[in-house]
């Protein structure tokens, strides 16, 4: 049997990130990486807070302001997920605020996409889906959305595929 003392099981039951929500709180976080330019700022920051129509007037400001609407997905839009994508990895924001940013971001592309007729070549096509028996599409919606953030052509079949379809 193990010989345990109480004060050597303290942490056991604390969750992760705990430490870090007490040096400081997610949006604090969030406020240290965004970028410092004043256009991109608040297209980052409204990617972090998930929300869709902010996103869409801080680019719609941006592009006013001179900025090219394709040269925003990458100065901005993937600027602000990748904001989003260090929180979730340092454990101060978890897989619901990764979704909504990842929805806001998408918004903000195809509105990128709608200012401009430069559309930027696909680096390639992918081809997703979940595999019959499995109705779980988090994970394959999380990838397919960075996928199309980062230019690539994602062909979606979905959930619950059979094996035999997509032939």
């Amino acid at each position: 049997m193990l010989d345990l003392k109480l004060e050597d099981i303290d942490g056991i039951l604390v969750r992760y990130n705990v430490a870090l929500e007490k040096e400081m709180t997610p949006d604090e976080a969030a406020e240290e990486l965004y970028p410092k330019d004043e256009l991109i700022y608040p297209i980052a920051k409204a990617i972090y807070e998930g929300e869709e129509d902010d996103v869409i007037e801080a680019l719609k400001a941006a592009i006013d302001a001179g900025k090219k609407p394709i040269d925003l997905i990458n100065d901005s839009l993937l600027v602000g997920m990748g904001v989003v994508s260090q929180l979730y990895d340092d454990g101060i924001i978890f897989l619901p605020n990764v979704m909504m940013s990842a929805d806001a971001m998408l918004n903000g592309i195809e509105y990128c996409k709608s200012q401009t007729t430069e559309i930027p070549e696909p680096k390639g096509r992918i081809v997703c889906h979940v595999a019959e028996g499995d109705v779980h599409d988090i994970g394959k919606n999380i990838v397919t959305a960075l996928l199309r953030a980062a230019g690539y052509e994602v062909i979606d079949f979905g959930r619950d595929v059979p094996v035999d379809e997509g032939h």
